[in-house]
């Protein structure tokens, strides 16, 4: 029987696995220049928290994301900004996942059989912050906000 805890009669051939980036992110008409902010494994929010507001003031924009256990991460530090700020912000919040391979040699003896493949998928969250947010409205919507 296949077990995820008992490997020992396999070797582990090669990870892929789907980076987060510029080019995949969720989130329908951004801004052209906006900022990006990654957040990993070993990151400190409070180290991460000038570099954010850096380039939210920068830019007028940015979007953080992460994934796994660093989503936690990601929305303590838009609530850190929001606090930071002290400005109505705009928000939006797009859920998704990130794909992991694994690729395992079955090992029997010093044969070596057909390669098996481990899918996983990660929870990963993007969150856009805006402050300038009635540039990026549609004209209707604006039309609302000001009667």
């Amino acid at each position: 029987m296949f077990s995820f805890f008992q490997m020992e009669n396999y070797d582990k051939v090669r990870t892929e696995e789907e980076n987060l980036n510029t080019g995949n992110i969720p989130i329908l008409s951004l801004p052209a220049e906006h900022g990006w902010l990654l957040v990993g494994g070993h990151a400190k929010i409070t180290k991460l928290l000038e570099p954010a507001l850096n380039l939210l003031l920068g830019e007028g924009a940015i979007v953080i994301a992460g994934s796994g256990s660093n989503t936690s991460k990601v929305i303590s530090l838009v609530e850190l900004l929001r606090k930071e700020i002290k400005k109505t912000v705009y928000s939006v919040v797009k859920h998704g996942t990130r794909k992991i391979d694994d690729y395992w040699n079955p090992l029997i003896g010093k044969k070596i059989r057909s390669i098996s493949k481990i899918s996983q998928k990660l929870f990963c969250i993007h969150q856009f912050i805006n402050y300038v947010f009635h540039l990026f409205l549609p004209k209707y919507v604006l039309k609302c906000l000001e009667t």
